[in-house]
């Protein structure tokens, strides 16, 4: 399922920042009490408001696929996007206790272990940690007080001036006419409000058009199966076993074969991104992992492959290294003559990646790509993409469901996985080529290339049907 069409660089997005000067207006020394301006941060200026909103909608669109009309204010307030943080009305005294505390903890461990040399410092305070470092255990170790007094002045009167802080009146980053839309939209359950799959936008849906849409892919039994029990705990118990068996075979610790364990697993949920940008604003499915039985496996496989991704030759990591890689292209001087621009996407690349071809390339991509004895070793590693693979189940409105086919993406390891089965094609496909492309650059599924005019365009294609025709659609001409 590829689609293609001319070459062109187009920002996705444009972003706009606003200057606030944080500095109060003083007045002068001489300056009588009638005449003393007040702090400015209690200045109502109008005028800044307006600027402010203004600035913020052009950043966020909000595109209201809904039957139901959108208020001018409630479109403001969405305009302010979907992780704006309003003023919370009171001070929850524990969580600020809390944050407190992690601030100071923060501050003395930087003191204690910055002097090398200190003879008090006790190393032995902390035991070996498993690493990767995510998957050590957070220390509970704290300095005592007192062995800096600076350091002990300093976050006893940080302390004592946020405590007062909270006992002065609270200014809300909200209007009341805003605070009115928020309960609005918020007590509306015949509206879904999602952020776009791109660019950033808000979009607002039909609660029933959002259902539709999600029941209308969970359908496809090609890649979806409904379960009829909860099975988290048989599939918790099969990836503890390959754990065992990986401690048992020395691949891992078992300090790092007890943390790749989530303790309290629950189903994966499944959601949408509208795709605005494509007609009939189909969604792109998401399974939210966080707390999945391979949610920290995940994590664990893609710590041990990212790196062989930015060894592909035609790794692209984000749009400024895509620049980059332009400019160095344009500093080799001027193309040939008739020279074509092409641009290439494979169509859900993600749940049309076949689990064995998928596990193989990441095999051979190990076996070349790391030293030879390194552990955790290839078998192991692929081991767990297979658990990660096969137990995707997720839960969406009262159903448990069991992908069956490609990954998810929402899984840690997604992108990197994608990332090298796309190179292992790409290997085979550029091989095959009669006529090589001058350039040939990919980010995950999005290919950009440069040859040839007299070169058709469907040669660069065929091959990717030749090697999966059951997963890549015929091109399209160039209109």
């Amino acid at each position: 399922m590829i689609g293609w069409g001319r070459g062109s660089a187009q920002n996705a997005s444009r972003f706009s920042a606003m200057a606030r000067d944080d500095h109060d207006a003083r007045p002068t020394p001489h300056a009588s009490k009638a005449t003393k301006k007040p702090n400015r941060r209690f200045i109502k200026d109008d005028k800044y408001r307006e600027l402010q909103e203004q600035s913020i909608t052009n950043a966020h669109t909000v595109i209201n696929l809904s039957s139901q009309p959108l208020t001018p204010t409630q479109t403001q307030l969405l305009s302010k996007n979907l992780n704006f943080c309003p003023t919370p009305s009171t001070v929850n005294l524990i969580e600020l206790s809390e944050d407190l505390y992690r601030f100071s903890r923060r501050l003395r461990l930087a003191k204690f272990f910055y002097d090398e040399d200190d003879e008090e410092t006790d190393h032995t305070a902390h035991s070996q940690l498993p690493s990767p470092a995510f998957l050590r255990k957070p220390s509970s170790f704290t300095p005592d007080t007192g062995r800096d007094l600076a350091l002990d002045t300093f976050i006893k009167g940080v302390s004592s001036e946020i405590m007062l802080e909270r006992q002065r009146n609270i200014f809300s980053n909200l209007r009341n006419e805003e605070k009115e839309a928020l309960r609005e939209l918020r007590d509306n359950d015949k509206i879904t409000v999602k952020p776009a799959d791109k660019d950033g936008a808000v979009v607002v849906m039909d609660t029933t058009d959002y259902i539709g849409e999600c029941t209308r892919q969970l359908d496809n039994t090609t890649y979806y199966r409904i379960l009829t029990s909860d099975p988290t705990n048989s599939y918790n118990k099969k990836i503890q076993e390959a754990i065992d068996k990986g401690i048992e075979e020395k691949e891992i610790s078992s300090e790092i074969g007890k943390a790749l364990l989530v303790p309290h697993p629950t189903p994966g949920r499944f959601y949408i991104l509208p795709k605005v940008h494509k007609e009939g604003n189909p969604g792109r499915p998401i399974i939210g992992g966080n707390g999945c039985p391979t949610e920290i496996i995940s994590q664990f496989v893609d710590y041990h492959m990212k790196d062989l991704v930015s060894q592909i030759p035609s790794y692209v990591h984000d749009d400024m290294d895509f620049l980059r890689k332009i400019h160095d292209i344009n500093k080799t001087g001027p193309l040939p003559p008739d020279t074509l621009l092409c641009t290439m996407d494979v169509s859900a690349l993600y749940t049309n990646i076949p689990h064995e071809e998928g596990t193989d390339a990441c095999r051979i991509a190990l076996e070349e790509g790391r030293d030879p004895g390194t552990k955790p070793s290839p078998s192991f590693i692929c081991t767990l993409i297979q658990l990660i693979l096969t137990l995707n189940f997720f839960t969406f409105h009262d159903n448990t469901y069991l992908q069956t086919h490609g990954t998810a993406m929402g899984t840690c390891m997604a992108p990197t996985y994608a990332n090298i089965f796309m190179a292992a094609i790409e290997r085979r496909l550029l091989g095959s080529f009669p006529d090589k492309p001058l350039v040939w650059l990919r980010y995950i599924d999005d290919i950009f290339l440069i040859g040839p005019m007299a070169v058709p365009t469907c040669q660069y294609i065929s091959p990717y049907h030749q090697i999966h025709q059951q997963h890549f659609a015929h091109p399209r001409p160039i209109p």
